[in-house]
C-alpha cells in the first residue's frame, strides 16, 4: 500500500460577484478566482483549469485549446488565490447560453496521470440567461 500523500484541496473553486450558478444577467460583473488550500508540507504543483464550451476545451492561462497549466508553489498550511478571470462587465444584450463548465485540479510537476493527482477535481457549471 502506498503512503498517503498530502492533498491540496480546492475550496470555493469559483467565485463570481454574481454567483456562476445563478445565471448572471447582462450588466453584472463577473470575476473568477481559484482558491487552493495546502494542508500539508510545502508543495510545488501544476494547476490545470479548463473551460468546456459545448464539448470543446480551453486551457488557462492562455485560453487556447492546447494543453496548458500554471506551476505554483504553496507553503505548508497556506491558502492562495489565483485570479482566473479578472472582473468584466457582462455586455448587453447578452445572448442566452450554456451550460458551460470549469474544471480544476493540481498534479505533481511535469506529470499528468491519475497517480500524480494531488488534489480533488473541482467542477463548476454556469449559464447566461
Amino acid at each position: 500500500m502506498k503512503a498517503k500523500k498530502d492533498v491540496a484541496r480546492f475550496h470555493r473553486l469559483l467565485r463570481a460577484e454574481h454567483g456562476l450558478g445563478d445565471r448572471p444577467p447582462a450588466g453584472d460583473t463577473l470575476r473568477l478566482d481559484l482558491e487552493i488550500h495546502n494542508p500539508g508540507a510545502n508543495r510545488v504543483s501544476d494547476v490545470y483549469v479548463l473551460l468546456e464550451v459545448f464539448g470543446e476545451f480551453w486551457f488557462y492561462p492562455d485560453w487556447s485549446q492546447s494543453l496548458d497549466s500554471v506551476t505554483r508553489s504553496t507553503s505548508a498550511g497556506a491558502t492562495v488565490t489565483i485570479p482566473i478571470i479578472e472582473p468584466v462587465v457582462l455586455p448587453a444584450p447578452l445572448a442566452a447560453g450554456g451550460p458551460f463548465y470549469f474544471y480544476a485540479a493540481a498534479f505533481e510537476p511535469d506529470a499528468l496521470d491519475i497517480d500524480s493527482l494531488i488534489s480533488n477535481i473541482e467542477t463548476e457549471q454556469f449559464s447566461f440567461e
